[in-house]
C-alpha cells in the first residue's frame, strides 16, 4: 500500500511539469525580433517609437544625447526611461536655447555653446517636445517611458529587439505626427502597418536645365537653314 509520502511526490511531479510547461515559454528570450513599421499609406515610418510593455530586466543606462548639429537636433526622436539624464551638447558655431513647455518635464538650458549646459533630468513619463528659442525651425522629442524595452525605427521603419520574452504580443507606438495625442496599441508582429499619416515633404520641382541642354545640342548640329 503506498505511503502517503510516495503519494505526494506522485501528485508533485505532474503538477510541476505542468508549471514549466507554462511558464518556461514565457521565460525564454529571442536573440533579436525584427519589426517594420508602416505608416497610414503602406510606406515605411522613421522615426517611430516602439514599446513594449511587460518586460523585465533592467532599463538601456545610456548615455542619453541629443546632440545640435546644422540646426538641428540628433536624434530627431529619442526614447528614455523615467529617471534618465540626457545631455544636450552643441556641435553648431551659433549658440543654442534648447527649452520644453512639455509638462511635467519643462526645463530650459538659456544660450549656450559647446558642452556648457548641464544634463538634464526627467523624472515623469510623457512626450516631450523639444525647441530652440533662437531658431524656431528647430524641433525634436523625448519620449520617456516606465518601460524597459523601446527602441526608434530607422529610414526603412525598421526596429530590432534583443531579449525580448517569446510571450511578448503587444506594442505601443508613437509618432511625432501624432502630436501630443496618446501613443496607440498594437499586436506585435514582424510587419505592424498603422493609421499613422506623417508630413512628408513634397518633392523637390524637377528642373528644365536637362531639356534645355537637349534642346541646345539638337539645335547645335542641325544644319544652318539657307
Amino acid at each position: 500500500m503506498p505511503t502517503m509520502k510516495s503519494q505526494i511526490r506522485s501528485w508533485i511531479a505532474p503538477c510541476l511539469s505542468l508549471v514549466l510547461a507554462v511558464l518556461l515559454p514565457w521565460g525564454q528570450l529571442l536573440a533579436a525580433t525584427p519589426v517594420v513599421i508602416l505608416d497610414a499609406a503602406g510606406l515605411p515610418l522613421p522615426d517611430a517609437v516602439l514599446v513594449v510593455p511587460g518586460q523585465s530586466g533592467p532599463a538601456p543606462a545610456g548615455p542619453f544625447i541629443v546632440d545640435q548639429v546644422d540646426l538641428t537636433f540628433v536624434p530627431h526622436v529619442l526614447v528614455i526611461p523615467v529617471g534618465a539624464e540626457v545631455v544636450f551638447p552643441n556641435s553648431d558655431r551659433t549658440r543654442h536655447h534648447v527649452y520644453s513647455f512639455s509638462a511635467p518635464n519643462q526645463f530650459e538650458l538659456k544660450l549656450y555653446r559647446a558642452k556648457d549646459a548641464p544634463p538634464v533630468k526627467f523624472d515623469e513619463p510623457g512626450i516631450v517636445e523639444l525647441g530652440c528659442n533662437i531658431h524656431d525651425e528647430m524641433k525634436g522629442y523625448l519620449f520617456v517611458t516606465r518601460e524597459n524595452v523601446f527602441g526608434v525605427s530607422d529610414a526603412q521603419g525598421k526596429v530590432v529587439f534583443n531579449d525580448l520574452a517569446a510571450g511578448a504580443s503587444e506594442v505601443i507606438v508613437w509618432h511625432p505626427a501624432m502630436g501630443t495625442a496618446a501613443p496607440q496599441h498594437y499586436a506585435l508582429a514582424p510587419e505592424i502597418r498603422t493609421d499613422i499619416r506623417p508630413v512628408r515633404p513634397d518633392p523637390a520641382p524637377k528642373s528644365d536645365l536637362r531639356d534645355r541642354l537637349r534642346r541646345f545640342k539638337t539645335q547645335a548640329t542641325e544644319p544652318a537653314g539657307d
